[in-house]
Parts: structure tokens; C-alpha cells; sequence
């Protein structure tokens, strides 16, 4: 199994009231960063970033991956 974390644009924009720049600030890239950014999947830094370090309470209900 994968402990790929995925995290689409739409859904972190969401999480931040559709504002690209407040999910800017809170990601600590430019708000031409986010401008850029292709619809789909967010780079795995951001993702992750916003999975465990920002927003982990939006994610706790996701599944655990049990290895056994």
C-alpha cells in the first residue's frame, strides 16, 4: 500500500475559503505559485504540509494504512 498523500488543488483552496492567497501565506510560497499550480494533485511538500502540519484535523478520519 501507498503512504502517497494526495491532495488536490481544488480541496486546498477549499480549506482556506478559496483563497489563493491565504493558502499562499499559510504554504509560504507566492501567491503566483499557487496562480500556477495545474488543477489535480498538489506537489507532495504541500500536500504533506498541509496533511500533518496545517490542517491534520481535516485528515484524521482518512484510513490508516495497516501494514499487517
Amino acid at each position: 500500500m501507498s503512504n502517497h498523500i494526495t491532495v488536490t488543488k481544488s480541496l486546498a483552496l477549499a480549506l482556506y475559503g478559496n483563497n489563493g492567497a491565504a493558502l499562499a501565506r499559510a504554504l509560504g510560497v507566492s501567491r503566483q505559485r499557487i496562480s500556477k499550480l495545474k488543477a489535480g494533485q498538489l506537489p507532495e511538500r504541500m500536500a504533506l504540509k498541509l496533511r500533518f502540519v496545517l490542517k491534520p484535523e481535516v485528515f484524521a478520519s482518512e484510513p490508516k494504512n495497516d501494514p499487517s
